[in-house]
């Protein structure tokens, strides 16, 4: 399970709240699926803004990121 990405300041001045509202819900997944044996949380707190530079996907870099993230997971 992946968190939320944060919205740029663009999408903040023309949806004003939708900041507060990613870091609720990133904190309520964490919060109530952390302590879950069947789910894995990795954060985008992980990643920084240079990973996605469209906020929506991530370049090559982050997209290997989150390979090396999920394959830490699911070898253990």
């Amino acid at each position: 399970c992946s968190t939320i990405n944060f919205p740029i300041k663009r999408v903040e001045k023309q949806l004003p709240g939708s900041y507060n509202r990613v870091k609720k819900w990133n904190k309520i997944l964490i919060e109530k699926y952390v302590n879950s044996n069947r789910v894995s949380i990795i954060s985008k707190d992980e990643f920084n803004e240079n990973l996605t530079p469209d906020v929506v996907y991530f370049n090559g870099e982050g997209n290997h990121k989150l390979y090396r993230r999920v394959l830490d997971i699911i070898s253990f």
